[in-house]
């Protein structure tokens, strides 16, 4: 996944760079993808602890991760415009003009806290209970 993130993210903003359209669906699938370390990561922390991978864990996780990398993307959009790397607010921009690209990242976002929402409720009661009080606490 993170060879086809670096890909992606590459070629959307290399039309960036030179002025030609992105497509929603790829800005999207790249969002999606930008978060491939933490998974890697949560495949090598249970493979370390000898447990089987939970896909219903990895899949809510995945979502989650998803939340906090638009956040990011929000907050460094003027430092990711300058490294021309890519943010999703900066590639929702190019698709719709100014006005119209915020109201879609937040119907973007609003699905995404829908799945979310979603997912956790499918976890275990004291999983999901565990995991709203760490991140109460951190954010």
């Amino acid at each position: 996944q993170g060879s086809l993130y670096w890909a992606l993210e590459r070629r959307l903003c290399s039309q960036l760079a030179s002025c030609q359209p992105v497509a929603r669906e790829e800005v999207e699938k790249c969002i999606r993808l930008k978060s491939f370390d933490f998974r890697v990561l949560n495949l090598l922390l249970y493979r370390t602890c000898g447990l089987k991978a939970n896909s219903e864990h990895l899949e809510f996780l995945s979502v989650s991760e998803l939340l906090v990398e638009i956040s990011d993307d929000l907050f460094d959009y003027e430092d990711d415009v300058a490294k021309n790397v890519f943010n999703v607010y900066r590639m929702f921009l190019n698709i719709h003009d100014s006005e119209l690209a915020g109201l879609e990242l937040v119907s973007f976002i609003a699905s995404v806290e829908l799945e979310y929402n979603q997912r956790l409720d499918r976890l275990p009661t004291s999983l999901a209970t565990n995991y709203k009080h760490r991140c109460e606490v951190f954010y």
